[in-house]
């Protein structure tokens, strides 16, 4: 049964649910389809204005870090959603012009992976010592998204979430080699 109809088949059911997921439930597709708002934020400044929000929730209370894990997670979703979107090369959706941008967004993704699962470790118990203060406690976890990122290390109370990490991380790596590598041979087909 692995006829060739059968994975283009495959393929374009995921394509089609990539598509669906993009045009519905992202943030950003939501500002592109408000003509009021299309002129103030483009999608570089969504980024950037993704990355400060990130940025902001490492340094919130505990008492609120649920809401930002839950808010960090989708925006976690939603930016491999879009790079899928990137990957799969579906129609109207939004692409870096050149492989610098490209590169640039990659960064920016990076920095978004490390700040959410900040977030993530500083909700996992037994990560920060009972006696830290806010700012060790933050700094610790950075620390231990920045080693995870890097394959260096993992906390020891937390398995779960570096290898859900050292898995986006990965994909993240795999999903933006492919990008530049279609965009460096625009006419093949992926067949031999």
């Amino acid at each position: 049964m692995n006829r060739p109809e059968t994975k283009q088949v495959i393929l374009k059911r995921a394509t089609a649910v990539c598509s669906f997921l993009l045009r519905y439930s992202s943030l950003q597709q939501f500002l592109e389809r408000c003509p009021s708002l299309e002129r103030w934020v483009s999608f570089d400044l969504y980024i950037v204005i993704k990355f400060v929000l990130l940025l902001a929730f490492i340094w919130l209370p505990h008492e609120w870090l649920w809401v930002a894990a839950i808010v960090a997670a989708y925006l976690l979703i939603e930016m491999f959603v879009y790079r899928f979107g990137t990957l799969f090369r579906l129609p109207n959706h939004p692409r870096a012009e050149s492989v610098e941008e490209s590169l640039l967004y990659f960064i920016f993704n990076i920095g978004e992976v490390i700040l959410t699962f900040t977030v993530f470790y500083r909700l996992t118990p037994g990560v920060c010592e009972a006696n830290a203060t806010h700012i060790a406690c933050v700094a610790r976890t950075i620390s231990w998204a920045c080693l995870v990122l890097g394959t260096a290390g993992y906390p020891d109370k937390a398995i779960g979430v570096a290898a859900l990490q050292v898995v986006l991380d990965f994909l993240l790596v795999a999903i933006f080699l492919s990008t530049i590598v279609a965009r460096s041979y625009p006419n093949s087909t992926g067949q031999s």
